[in-house]
């Protein structure tokens, strides 16, 4: 008795010279704010964090410094962090949330931020968080600002560094609370905390680290979804093992790799692979997936059988720098007519660009389980070390005299296995047809960005990966059916003649597909979207931010070269 009372006393002292510490803080970090020292006010104010990393008036102060410092961004997500954890201490209407409030205001009114910038300073601030060690409130944070009613400040942070530290800290927080667990289970983690410990421990706080790791899981949950043929038990046991995966993690991955429907049946397969080498993932695995079947109100569905087919496809890496130069004659004959050359009407190539060897590989997976349709044949062309998209396109049609060609991305994973045929189907069908797309729109807007057209008019039929969820993107239309295309999205084009990629043009990755679109009409050739009951592909959204807005130039390049309502 006398023990407890002695250590309560002691905490009850140190919490009282903590405030008193940080009292002395803020009053020394002021003066230096008062004198315009706001270099030493900041650093004043971090050694104020790294004691109460919570405090909201402390991260109000480091948001004015940096204002003052002309660091508009670095204040932007300070004001908002302070804005958030004054409101959940004190209340949303309160006299000091609302003073943080009007400071923002303020800033906004009369500068304008970066786009760039206010994506990196956000990973900034989160690293920040991460190395004091503040977990909790800094996913909460984070969650309330990807997840913004007003989407487009969340699309500006929606940055692939933002989204990966996010799930490290679910990761991170899930792990916290198994070890809390008082039952056997925590007994047994708690007895292995040398080997299963804090994801950030594991893997440091550098995202690039877990970034890989994530990328192998995910594509071994993917074959589990699709039915790749493949050892899922020697595939999870040896990712286990190498980088020490915890049963959260895989549960955490699983919610961001795999669509909602089958999150269950996903997560009870890995249960049976990885049980009798690795019981306690196994076990929790087990308990994610009987909560998630007690939490999940939609419709829940099996992850597509096992298919062992394999069309053996040859695979031919194209270097661009060795690129065979064609006559300057071709290329202005391939631009303006479409039957300059000899095909050979037995023969698909699926064409895709690559600068990464793990992407490249996986893409070639999906590719050799497609079915060729009778007296046909299939090879692969992965063009590496081109300057742009329409470059390398360029020169895998120059090496290729197939008749049908179908371009995707190397981050485009073909899960119907049936698509060949229904897309020669098409073209044998109708003769004024000649490229098909399974993205894009029927009416094009003025301003060239297709996905800002009304919903109505779009044509999607794919498993959408934006890194925080899989979304299973289907059309409004009628089954079965071809419709007219407007522009298609590069992520899948498929073409039963040549017609030159303007590079041009359009020598980086955007705007090579809409003009390609617009190039097949003026050939007098029909633009269409294939409408199917089955998904064609899934899809991995691109959210690398990069400090030039490389999409708007070629827009504007795009707007002055073509007619919108052609």
């Amino acid at each position: 008795m006398a023990n407890d009372n002695q250590n309560n006393n002691n905490q009850n002292n140190n919490q009282s010279n903590n405030e008193q510490v940080l009292t002395d803080i803020i009053l020394k970090a002021s003066s230096y704010m008062d004198n315009s020292s706001f270099d030493s006010a900041l650093n004043t104010i971090q050694n104020g964090l790294s004691i109460s990393p919570d405090n909201y008036e402390l991260i109000f102060m480091s948001a004015l410094c940096y204002e003052q410092i002309n660091e508009i961004e670095a204040a932007y997500y300070r004001y908002r962090l302070a804005i958030y954890l004054s409101a959940r201490d004190t209340g949303d209407s309160s006299d000091d949330t609302a003073l943080i409030k009007n400071e923002l205001n303020r800033m906004c009114e009369y500068t304008n931020a970066d786009k760039y910038k206010l994506a990196v300073s956000l990973e900034q601030l989160i690293l920040e968080r991460i190395h004091l060690k503040e977990y909790n409130s800094t996913f909460y944070f984070l969650k309330s600002v990807l997840y913004d009613v007003n989407h487009t400040a969340s699309r500006i942070v929606m940055t692939e560094g933002n989204m990966l530290l996010f799930i490290m800290l679910e990761i991170c927080l899930s792990e916290q609370n198994t070890y809390n667990l008082k039952d056997n289970l925590s007994d047994r983690l708690i007895d292995c905390s040398s080997k299963f410990t804090n994801i950030f421990s594991r893997y440091g706080c550098d995202y690039t680290v877990f970034h890989d790791v994530y990328r192998r899981i995910r594509f071994i949950l993917r074959h589990i979804r699709f039915g790749i043929s493949s050892d899922y038990h020697k595939e999870l046991t040896d990712v286990i093992s190498q980088y020490s995966v915890t049963g959260e993690m895989l549960a955490v991955l699983v919610e961001y790799c795999i669509d909602p429907p089958c999150w269950c049946d996903t997560l009870d397969k890995i249960y049976k692979f990885i049980l009798s080498d690795y019981p306690i993932q196994a076990e929790l695995i087990r308990r994610y997936s009987i909560w998630i079947a007690k939490q999940y109100s939609g419709t829940t569905q099996t992850c597509m059988p096992v298919e062992c087919h394999n069309n053996h496809a040859a695979v031919t890496y194209l270097d661009y720098n060795n690129r065979i130069q064609q006559s300057l004659e071709y290329q202005e004959a391939s631009r303006y007519e479409t039957n300059c050359r000899t095909y050979d009407n037995s023969r698909i190539s699926i064409i895709f660009c690559t600068n990464d060897d793990s992407y490249c590989e996986e893409c070639i997976l999906y590719l050799r389980r497609l079915y060729i349709p009778d007296n046909m044949h299939l090879d692969i062309i992965a063009v590496k070390n081109a300057p742009g998209m329409a470059a390398g396109y360029n020169a895998a049609m120059e090496y290729s005299n197939a008749r049908y060609k179908i371009y995707i991305h190397h981050d485009t994973f073909i899960i119907d296995t049936h698509i060949l045929s229904k897309l020669i189907n098409v073209f044998n069908n109708n003769p004024d047809v000649g490229l098909i797309g399974n993205s894009g729109t029927t009416r094009m807007t003025d301003d060239g960005i297709w996905w800002s057209s009304d919903y109505y008019f779009y044509r999607i039929n794919i498993f959408q990966d934006n890194l925080l969820n899989v979304a299973r993107c289907t059309p409004s239309h009628t089954y079965g059916t071809i419709d007219d295309a407007a522009a298609i999205d590069g992520i899948f084009m498929a073409t039963c003649t040549d017609i030159y990629w303007r590079e041009d043009l359009f020598d980086n990755w955007h705007f090579y597909d809409i003009s390609q679109t617009y190039e097949f009409r003026k050939h007098g050739l029909r633009t269409v979207f294939l409408n199917d009951t089955d998904i064609t592909l899934l899809h991995e959204l691109s959210t690398k931010p990069s400090p030039v807005d490389y999409y708007e130039k070629y827009r504007q390049i795009f707007l002055n070269n073509y007619d919108i309502r052609q």
